[in-house]
């Protein structure tokens, strides 16, 4: 037997509440051991100590006083009492919210989607048009405009992209 063990059975022990044979064991670990011997007449003195109060009876008022107690302390709010306390702070956060979004409407701010169907095409796709025009369907005169068009589309198209990075 460990001293561990021994040690959580004082109490059964010195009520005889223990087996003939748990309580030899124990006895036979204490005989072997002084520290377990020592704690449990240590055990033994301090019940038999307590045993031998007198008994104490209650004040009269005592049911009386502790009832009153427990009236004066406070009920837990409601969820409408911890609503109206967190109000302010609500209303700044959403103000907060008003502004930045706000401010990154006024500063232009977009992200552009990395994939799907509204993410950007690279430069090379934004100059094509979307549709082949044939300068057969067309007279000489919107051939060529079309064709100038398209020119001046990837000549600034660089400079624009120059613009935005500074």
């Amino acid at each position: 037997m460990q001293c561990e063990q021994c040690r959580a059975q004082f109490g059964e022990l010195y009520d005889g509440a223990l087996s003939p044979d748990q309580a030899e064991a124990v006895r036979r670990h204490m005989a072997a051991c002084a520290d377990c011997a020592a704690g449990y007449a240590q055990f033994a003195a301090a019940v038999d100590s307590v045993r031998a109060l007198e008994p104490v009876s209650p004040r009269a008022r005592l049911l009386a006083d502790i009832s009153s107690g427990l009236d004066a302390i406070p009920a837990p709010s409601s969820p409408a009492q911890r609503a109206v306390r967190l109000g302010p702070w609500l209303a700044a956060a959403a103000c907060f919210a008003v502004i930045f979004v706000g401010i990154m409407k006024h500063s232009n701010y977009r992200l552009a989607p990395a994939f799907g169907p509204q993410a950007e095409a690279p430069r090379a796709a934004r100059s094509m048009p979307a549709e082949p025009v044939s300068p057969a369907g067309m007279d000489a005169e919107a051939a060529a405009g079309t064709e100038a068009e398209e020119a001046t589309v990837i000549a600034t198209e660089p400079a624009a992209d120059a613009e935005q990075a500074e």
